[in-house]
């Protein structure tokens, strides 16, 4: 595995497939422990899909016009986390579960440059709109600047707060999906 580059981790990711998009979430899920570069495409243009796909080597199908500003915020997004996937560490933030009422999240952590990010996704039969989950791997007398991606600012949290209380993250939409990155300050 040392010496793989999977450019693309599976064919499991036409449209139409059954439950694609929850799986491909459970293949990040689960490869990620062995695999820090993996591949794959995605042919929907929602958030809440296309965030499902993101992987260090990410790309999009069925481009048109229309598609365009998805695309872009796609590409931008998976452009500033594919480094974090690839070169940081893992941890799950959940339980593993192709179940449409359960949340699925994990956390990428770079230790020496102090930054990392969550991606966390409520899915479609989901009741609970927040979570809170505890991070991992940070330094506990260190600041961290978190920012939600679907959100302008950012707000300052101690490492131990994030690693013994917790960050709550909070998605109204079923299905839904957050990316919360964090940098030490």
């Amino acid at each position: 595995m040392r010496r793989a580059v999977p450019l693309l981790r599976s064919d499991f990711q036409w449209p139409g497939m059954p439950d694609v998009v929850n799986g491909n979430q459970c293949q990040t899920y689960g490869l990620s422990s062995w695999l820090p570069f993996q591949g794959t495409g995605v042919y929907y243009y929602d958030s809440y899909a296309y965030r499902s796909f993101y992987l260090p080597c990410f790309g999009m199908g069925k481009l048109t016009p229309a598609n365009t500003p998805a695309q872009r915020k796609a590409y931008r997004e998976s452009k500033t986390i594919g480094p974090l996937m690839l070169f940081g560490d893992y941890y799950p933030l959940t339980a593993y579960s192709l179940d449409d009422r359960h949340w699925i999240a994990w956390q990428f952590h770079r230790q020496q440059q102090g930054d990392g990010c969550i991606q966390a996704f409520r899915r479609g039969k989901c009741v609970h709109r927040k979570m809170i989950f505890r991070l991992h791997g940070l330094n506990p007398l260190a600041r961290y600047a978190v920012h939600n991606f679907d959100m302008r600012g950012s707000v300052i949290l101690s490492g131990s707060h994030l690693m013994q209380r917790g960050l709550a993250v909070s998605i109204v939409n079923k299905p839904g999906a957050a990316i919360i990155g964090y940098r030490r300050v």
